[in-house]
């Protein structure tokens, strides 16, 4: 029989909001005319130009690859604009370090002192206005003390950029307004690849590719609320859809109705969806119960003298969850997302990603099962280590429900603890 080895469970008691995602199948959509911006046909690739023929992981996999254009990178954009400058040869580099912080560097070599300016309360965790950089081996470095800000980001709005300079010449993060899905989105590179799946991957690379090639600023993500949206320069024109067919399809996947009105914010406009897409349940009220365990896949015979002999052929690890949703009397309900929307997707067997922490799409990994004899750091772009954090890649067990029931009862606020096991994908 499977063994099961229980890690005790712990109340969820983070306030970051966790998210469920079903997997993003759009292989249907291939060699299809998505949408239109002016005159431009937006038309999705072949499959064998897709991932894995065009089944995605989850939506955001499939908006983003998990990160950034060519070019648009935090580290790209911060050297392109030094260089615009006329800042001395160097390679600025912006990232995460070991203790899950933000941190700006440039080779001593190249550059043997900076400053780095940012508004207090930035989305980066710097606290102080001017940071002068510290020497750390071959690097001038500037590392926030503060974590960083999970969620969308409105990146060169007021409070939500920094510069560097050496006392001649300056370079900042961005020069047009942009919205990202999160930061490490905003980090990754074209070259990072998350689970198999790449920037280039995406529905950004399709759209860039054919109304934006030189400067690849238009970029899409997913709220809060579980609303898809886009952001795109005033200069770029604005999403418009055909009346039927493999549009509508589209659109419903995604949530848009087609009479959405793009709002200007700075330089950007940003188009929201009407309605919130079915393949994200973002769960508001947090998880109320999360354990996880390793099943063992063994079998095992009794001998006559009492003795056990057998053999192990494998293991997985597993989640349990239990989550309330927002009943009928809640300012927004989700019953029709649970059961008319989401649920219909995450069938047992089913892919589904966990994120624990909706905005901060990094892998969620255990350091010890990245343990082989060599230094391992606890964070990085592409991964967390941090509990009850990032990202869990996994179907759904065959443990789990087959049934998804919203009970509402007294005032109807909230549900009943709706049940869920999932089995991480190696």
């Amino acid at each position: 029989m499977p063994a099961i080895v229980v890690v005790p469970g712990s109340a969820f008691s983070s306030r970051s909001i966790p998210a469920l995602l079903a997997r993003c199948d759009v292989y249907e959509f291939a060699t299809e005319t998505l949408f239109q911006r002016g005159a431009t046909n937006v038309t999705l690739p072949s499959t064998a130009n897709l991932y894995d023929g065009g089944r995605y992981p989850d939506l955001v996999s499939f908006l983003t690859g998990y990160g950034s254009q060519l070019g648009q990178s935090m580290s790209e954009a911060l050297n392109a604009d030094w260089t615009a400058g006329g800042g001395v040869p160097a390679t600025w580099e912006v990232g995460i370090n070991a203790s899950d912080r933000i941190f700006v560097r440039v080779l001593t070599s190249e550059i043997a002192s900076f400053d780095l300016q940012c508004s207090a309360g930035g989305p980066w965790g710097f606290a102080s206005p001017v940071t002068t950089s510290t020497t750390d081996g071959l690097y001038q470095v500037v590392t926030a003390p503060d974590a960083w800000e999970r969620g969308n980001l409105d990146l060169w709005a007021t409070g939500q950029t920094f510069t560097v300079n050496d006392g001649s010449t300056f370079g900042g993060l961005y020069n047009v307004d942009v919205t990202v899905h999160s930061l490490p989105v905003a980090l990754r590179s074209t070259s990072d690849s998350a689970d198999g799946v790449y920037p280039t991957d995406s529905l950004e690379q399709v759209d860039n590719d054919a109304n934006d090639n030189a400067f690849r600023r238009i970029r899409w993500g997913i709220d809060t609320t579980g609303r898809v949206w886009t952001s795109y320069p005033a200069a770029i024109s604005a999403v418009t859809w055909s009346g039927g067919g493999v549009s509508a399809r589209f659109r419903r996947l995604l949530g848009f109705t087609g009479y959405e009105v793009p709002v200007l914010l700075g330089s950007r406009y940003l188009l929201t969806a009407t309605y919130r897409t079915p393949l994200v349940l973002v769960v508001e009220r947090g998880l109320t119960r999360h354990s996880r365990s390793l099943r063992s896949i063994d079998g095992v015979v009794e001998l006559s003298d009492g003795r056990a002999r057998g053999r192990h052929v494998g293991h997985s690890i597993v989640h349990e969850l239990e989550f309330t949703v927002r009943g009928q009397s809640a300012a927004e309900s989700d019953e029709g997302q649970v059961v008319a929307a989401w649920a219909p997707y995450v069938g047992r067997g089913q892919p589904c990603t966990l994120d624990f922490t909706w905005g901060d799409s990094r892998r969620a990994r255990l350091l010890e099962t990245m343990l082989d004899g060599y230094d391992v750091p606890a964070f990085t772009t592409g991964y967390t280590t941090e509990p009850l954090c990032g990202r869990v890649v996994a179907r759904v067990a065959d443990a789990s429900t087959s049934s998804y029931a919203v009970r509402l009862s007294g005032a109807r606020v909230r549900s009943e603890p709706i049940s869920m096991v999932l089995v991480e994908e190696p």
